[in-house]
């Protein structure tokens, strides 16, 4: 029969164009179209600032266009933004990440195999100081890329990205910038961009006292990220880019392989630089990793590589010419750190976006490659420290039962694990973070790039010790240590001064209630109670407190003080400490206003928070777009403020105005301290309620007193680095000024939020007494 070749054409026809067919459409199902960063913003990255809300909608729609990419909220922020992780993985992501979690307890055959199975995770965070304004603008061009040119990559490598981790932040400084752009002040900040704590927030990782960090925590947490990339900027006229490794010192609870494995990863990240043609670049200087509270240290006592990476920043993202004159000695030089100096010329923001672009393909790329080797030695890591012998011990028992609860919780919800018996929590030594934490910080190396001791004991007024051993124990899910109890009855009901028991002061007062205070001590049924002991005439079940019902003569009236706290109005360590100042009095309830301007003070309390020198705080900056800085005619104002029976707060080096105040003659030794614990001897005195006559204090600084009457004076170093001597020194004042009084400490009494074992030293002074 002869066969009909028409319809075999035909119908090879209609099978290759059915089979084309298909194609393009499993094409367009796998590969859907991204839209770049420019088409949906209107301006390429580098060109211009995004307002957060557009930058979210960004990664929504990268995430609907997409099948690789995911978004998931969590938290929000301090001012209630919404905060987003984007999840980018050609894979199963929930299954990676359960098998990631196996390893730091699975035994070396299983690890094998999930090393080799598995893909490790990046975690790159951004924005968490918003006047570094680059990474968070970047990120969005990476991502775009990740899920198109470097597509394979994702089956290789989960990468988790934080566009920003300070969505407050972020709007305030774009919007100061907006306001400045073109101007001579383009290159400068708001005075803070964040609720509280500014710059601040990465020094914060230790504690979590903001919503921010603890949401960083559950979020690190939930994917146990192999490599963690916290991004910045730092000055003009330095390097061009810093990558991990780290300076010393180390924190000695540090891993030693996660240090190691920085180094593997440098190497090949640098020669990606220079084979882009990015001179500049630099490992190894400038920063330290021995304070837990920074976003490479904290990741890096968890097991993981974190590392900060920073670029120089420009005015403001407008360009700077740079001169090769300008540049500081360090950048000039060639070293086995910056194989390739900057010769200077135009820094512009799109040469700042393509060095950040450079490194993060290089690092996903060289994760890639060694990806099994990483993981491997993430279970290698995690043994050895599970490995560990020992324990911290907590009792129950301590003078603050809300000082222990809000620590033991902190500890628990970093990731810290947590055991008990029936009278202490016991904290296994297997966490390195829980070594950095619990353990006494010795530093011998004078360099430092934040403070040098925070352990939680010297900080939180806390017993704690070491043993050998590991006791039965069972899980804690968490610290609730509850004293409540009535005993007896009375016309008056006392309660210590404890921080549950300021709290329920300042409730009290402010719904008008009674409250009243011992001035002297009194013994009752062979129990005494200090002077200070608070009293009330029906006792209350809300708070954590130990009421003694008995019958007393009226003992004094505590009246609530109208407060002010002064702003600096600027940028800068001062705006920082005011921002913490907040933070406590929020947490205890006390009512304050913030004020920039100290010519009329209709107030009974004035607080100046810590500034770095006298001349800061009385001149204030010249090149800064608002009004800052007393001024003579604020120091005049202050002075008859006092005299006229106000009282005058200080700490820290904004002390040094107490000499414009009163006759206290303040003193600057020659001695370093830079953020270290001092054991201080109390005076009995109204300041000193509810405090012990021996505890340790937290300094930043070298100023002591002379004049007034000394409360406080410096005796041993407890933790931390000082060179010279501050011993025998009064570290805490006061003077009687007309009708009014000051009150000045050497040391820091709310130091970060994060001292609550001085709290009550500040806390004393914002009460009336005699």
């Amino acid at each position: 029969m002869k066969k009909d070749n028409t319809l075999i054409i035909v119908n090879k026809v209609i099978v290759v164009t059915a089979l084309l067919f298909f194609e393009l459409f499993a094409l367009c199902i796998t590969e859907p179209e991204i839209t770049e960063p420019s088409q949906f913003l209107g301006y390429e990255i580098g060109k211009a600032l995004t307002p957060w809300q557009k930058e979210m909608d960004y990664f929504y729609l990268l995430e609907n266009e997409s099948d690789i990419m995911s978004i998931e909220t969590f938290g929000e922020s301090t001012l209630g933004k919404t905060m987003i992780l984007a999840i980018l993985f050609d894979g199963d992501a929930q299954k990676n990440v359960e098998q990631i979690k196996r390893l730091s307890t699975c035994e070396e055959e299983e690890a094998r195999e999930i090393a080799g199975s598995a893909k490790p995770i990046i975690f790159l965070n951004c924005d968490i100081h918003s006047s570094e304004y680059e990474d968070t603008e970047s990120i969005m061009q990476f991502t775009y890329e990740l899920l198109t040119t470097y597509r394979e990559l994702l089956k290789e490598v989960m990468v988790v990205i934080n566009p920003s981790i300070n969505p407050d932040g972020h709007d305030i400084y774009r919007e100061w910038y907006s306001e400045y752009k073109g101007t001579k002040y383009a290159g400068t900040s708001p005075p803070n961009y964040h609720a509280y704590v500014g710059h601040d927030l990465n020094r914060d990782w230790h504690e979590g006292n903001t919503e921010e960090i603890r949401n960083i925590w559950n979020a690190f947490l939930k994917y146990s990220p192999q490599i963690f990339i916290d991004n910045h900027m730092m000055g003009s006229y330095g390097y061009r880019m810093y990558i991990a490794p780290e300076c010393d010192p180390i924190n000695p609870e540090v891993n030693p392989m996660v240090q190691e494995e920085k180094y593997m990863l440098a190497g090949y990240i640098m020669s990606e630089f220079e084979r882009n043609g990015c001179p500049g670049v630099v490992f190894e200087e400038e920063f330290d990793l021995f304070f837990p509270g920074y976003g490479d240290s904290w990741p890096s006592l968890h097991n993981s590589i974190g590392c900060t990476w920073e670029i120089a920043e420009g005015k403001g993202p407008e360009n700077m010419d740079i001169e090769y004159e300008e540049l500081a000695e360090r950048a000039k030089r060639r070293s086995e750190h910056q194989p390739t100096p900057w010769e200077g010329g135009t820094w512009s923001f799109e040469e700042q976006v393509r060095y950040r672009l450079v490194g993060w393909r290089a690092l996903v790329n060289i994760t890639a490659k060694i990806g099994e080797e990483i993981l491997y030695n993430y279970h290698v890591i995690n043994r050895k420290e599970a490995g560990r012998e020992g324990a911290y011990i907590i009792p129950f028992e301590q003078r603050d039962v809300y000082a222990l609860n809000k620590a033991v919780n902190k500890l628990i919800e970093q990731g810290v694990e947590v055991r008990e018996n029936e009278s202490a929590f016991i904290v296994p030594k297997t966490s390195p973070m829980a070594r950095a934490l619990l353990g006494i910080q010795s530093l011998e190396e004078p360099y430092f790039y934040d403070v040098t001791a925070w352990n939680y004991g010297l900080a939180k007024g806390l017993d704690i010790y070491e043993i050998d051993h590991m006791p039965e124990t069972r899980e804690a899910k968490g610290a609730d240590v509850n004293i409540s109890k009535v005993s007896g009855s009375g016309n008056y009901y006392l309660f210590n001064r404890t921080l549950s028991a300021i709290r329920a002061v300042n409730d009290l007062l402010s719904n008008n209630e009674e409250v009243f205070t011992l001035e002297e001590p009194i013994t009752i049924q062979n129990v005494t109670f200090d002077a200070g002991t608070f009293a009330v005439k029906s006792p209350v079940d809300v708070y954590n407190i130990e009421f003694f019902g008995t019958n007393i003569s009226e003992p004094s009236v505590v009246e609530e003080q109208r407060i002010a706290i002064y702003s600096t109005n600027r940028p800068g360590r001062g705006a920082m400490d005011e921002g913490w100042s907040r933070m406590v009095l929020d947490e205890f309830g006390f009512d304050y206003d913030v004020i920039t301007d100290v010519s009329s003070l209709d107030y009974d309390i004035l607080i100046i928070p810590e500034e770095s020198s006298i001349e800061l705080l009385i001149d204030g900056s010249k090149n800064y777009p608002l009004k800052n800085g007393l001024g003579k005619e604020g120091i005049e104002s202050i002075n008859n403020f006092v005299k006229s029976g106000g009282r005058l707060i200080t700490w820290g080096g904004s002390s040094a105005i107490l000499e414009h105040i009163a006759p206290i003659t303040v003193v600057e030794n020659e001695a370093t301290v830079p953020g270290s614990f001092f054991l201080c001897s109390f005076e009995s005195d109204p300041l000193t309620y509810g405090i012990m006559e021996e505890q340790p204090a937290f300094f930043w600084g070298n100023l002591t007193f002379e004049g007034g009457k000394s409360i406080a004076t410096v005796g041993s170093l407890s933790a931390g680095y000082a060179e010279g001597s501050l011993e025998g020194k009064s570290c805490m004042v006061r003077a009687a000024v007309g009708n009014g009084d000051v009150i000045g400490y050497s040391f820091l009494p709310q130091y970060r939020a994060s001292v609550d074992g001085s709290f009550m030293l500040l806390f004393n002074g914002l009460y009336n007494y005699s």
